[in-house]
């Protein structure tokens, strides 16, 4: 598959990896930041932005799509969806991936018996029929879900909504099933396999992902460093992007 990569910068190569219903234009103003030291590869997730859709949209078709892209020793970055997609990575190509950033992401994205970290799933399928009806009403209150209880919420949300208009959105197809992914994978008993060191970047006021996931994350992963912005939404590296690739430089460099 011929994903829309862009790469820039120098240094080892650090791959970026944007949430669901999003592009890779979301890290522009990070990338800024971490390219005099790293070589950053912005990347538009199959049917998303400028890449075309997998024929079967699964989260190991996904992982296949990159590993296949990009080069064969990779840090990656991922932020919710992306960050599901890069422990994925991790666990199905192990030698590929050298360590891990994980922003506002859970093994698990819904909730369940032995698991109240997650979206109930009545909440999850009602904003799939909804994005079944209404597609880009849907992106749009995603866009301000992701922002909401950030201390700088409006910023957030005018920068989401920009990034929304800079590029063509998903098709329906694209978006269920990615949301799909999100709704039905649960990695918890794997993150044990993951030897890779792993910064985890989470924002106290997530919406989305309770900051309990993320601390679950820190005790079930081997080598892993939770790091906690209490001024935050789900979208950290939006709302503070100066102490954000400050945090990605310390970790990969």
């Amino acid at each position: 598959m011929n994903l829309h990569i862009v790469a820039s910068g120098n240094g080892p190569d650090l791959v970026l990896l944007h949430g669901w219903g999003m592009h890779a234009g979301v890290w522009d103003e990070i990338a800024l930041e971490l390219n005099a030291r790293l070589r950053t590869h912005r990347v538009d997730l199959p049917g998303h932005g400028q890449s075309p859709s997998c024929e079967t949209y699964t989260l190991d078709a996904l992982v296949d799509a990159l590993a296949a892209a990009l080069p064969q020793r990779v840090m990656v970055c991922g932020w919710s969806l992306g960050g599901l997609v890069a422990l994925a990575w991790a666990l199905r190509y192990p030698a590929q991936v050298e360590r891990l950033v994980l922003y506002s992401t859970s093994p698990c994205f819904t909730r369940a018996p032995d698991w109240d970290c997650g979206i109930e799933p009545e909440v999850w399928d009602g904003f799939a029929r909804e994005l079944a009806r209404d597609p880009k009403r849907t992106l749009a209150r995603f866009a301000a879900l992701q922002s909401q209880g950030d201390t700088e919420a409006a910023s957030v949300l005018r920068q989401l909504r920009a990034q929304l208009a800079a590029a063509p959105a998903p098709d329906a197809r694209t978006l269920a099933a990615a949301l799909a992914i999100l709704g039905e994978t649960d990695l918890r008993s794997e993150l044990a396999t993951i030897r890779q060191p792993v910064l985890i970047a989470h924002g106290a006021r997530d919406r989305i992902v309770p900051l309990a996931a993320a601390r679950y994350l820190q005790s079930a992963l081997a080598h892993a460093t939770l790091r906690v912005d209490d001024r935050s939404a789900h979208a950290p590296f939006i709302s503070e992007p100066k102490t954000s690739a400050r945090d990605i430089l310390e970790f990969c460099t």
